[in-house]
């Protein structure tokens, strides 16, 4: 649950991008 107070927006498709990519940390809007 930690990743969605990183990305800054609780949104469990870049929850699973995330843990794929690890760019939403980067860019949220994504």
């Amino acid at each position: 649950m930690s990743e969605f107070k990183q990305i800054g927006r609780p949104k469990p498709l870049l929850d699973g991008f995330d843990k794929v990519t690890g760019r939403t940390r980067y860019a949220p809007d994504l």
